[in-house]
């Protein structure tokens, strides 16, 4: 007897408990290059970033999979990370180098006019072709409120053809450009065979109870130092 109760108890006290995680940390950026403003991040403080992530073992997953763990409230591996690209700056190649060094999925939010005006100041087609670890997502035709809030429907019907031409799929994935939203909209992109979309708004994504049609993104810029990146994906943990 007094052996059993000598087990029990270092069962009780000494093994390790396993908590669910539900948890990610989605991730927003905007131009990489080094320049300065809110919405740029330099390229070495971006290199810094996925250092880190890669040394200490991170889990980064495509929005895609992200979207599957929502839908079917999933559990999620500790310190789970995706990344996220808005408006299809060409810049963000230098991103899409550095992401593929270490094989991380990534998400890019096109703005689609911008392809077909064949502006090189944004993500080509040529550029989309070279790497296929990354996903392209409709972020509207024109970026302009009034275009996609004012006449959703129009807008998101264009955006989604003309993704699909350059691209040669269809993501059911949308980015709110600026994070705005109204009714009329996501009846649009609903409408569309859009399952889910992504806004602005820091915060954990919880597979049990995020609001899969506003899915909260940290924006990351030069503002946020190496530290404050830390402290960003570790909640997760």
């Amino acid at each position: 007897m007094n052996i059993l109760k000598s087990a029990l108890f270092s069962v009780f006290f000494f093994a390790t408990p396993t908590f669910a995680n539900h948890n990610a940390v989605v991730l927003m950026y905007h131009t990489i290059t080094q320049k300065t403003s809110d919405m740029n991040t330099k390229p070495d403080n971006f290199q810094n970033q996925i250092d880190y992530l890669h040394k200490n073992n991170f889990n980064v997953i495509s929005s895609i999979d992200l979207i599957d763990a929502i839908k079917e409230k999933k559990t999620l591996p500790p310190k789970t990370i995706v990344f996220t690209f808005d408006d299809g700056w060409a810049s963000q190649k230098t991103a899409m180098a550095k992401l593929n060094e270490y094989s991380y999925p990534a998400t890019f939010a096109l703005v689609t006019q911008y392809q077909m005006i064949k502006n090189h100041t944004y993500l080509q087609k040529a550029d989309l072709d070279q790497y296929s670890n990354f996903t392209y997502v409709n972020h509207s035709h024109t970026h302009f409120k009034k275009d996609f809030l004012n006449n959703s429907e129009k807008d998101v019907e264009i955006s989604k053809s003309q993704i699909i031409k350059t691209t040669g799929k269809f993501v059911p994935i949308y980015i709110y450009p600026y994070g705005a939203k109204n009714a009329e909209l996501i009846k649009a992109i609903q409408k569309n065979g859009y399952i889910a979309a992504f806004g602005v708004g820091s915060g954990l994504v919880n597979t049990q109870k995020t609001n899969i049609l506003y899915i909260h993104r940290y924006l990351i810029n030069d503002k946020v130092t190496l530290d404050k990146f830390k402290s960003i994906v570790n909640q997760t943990i």
